[in-house]
């Protein structure tokens, strides 16, 4: 179930990533693009492992991209979605 919830918060960042980019000059694109891949190697540790410390640097992570790109509404989802998650 866990894994499932995971696969669909990287859908909605990979959305946060397309649909944002009308919004994003260059530069910001290639960086929602470098922290997008950051995120999904963090997720990939994380369910590879099971290690919480991947947690926190994925909690992290998205926190500093929601203060980094504030139009991208979707990584609230992806950030509530992963708490609910792992507080369960």
């Amino acid at each position: 179930m866990k894994k499932y919830i995971l696969i669909f918060s990287i859908i909605l960042i990979l959305g946060c990533q397309n649909g944002g980019q009308k919004r994003l000059n260059e530069k910001e694109n290639v960086e929602l693009k470098m922290d997008t891949e950051i995120l999904k190697s963090l997720n990939d540790s994380l369910n590879n492992t099971g290690d919480y410390q991947y947690y926190e640097k994925y909690i992290l992570k998205i926190d500093e991209m929601i203060k980094k790109y504030p139009e991208q509404k979707q990584l609230l989802k992806v950030r509530e979605n992963m708490k609910e998650i792992f507080e369960e």
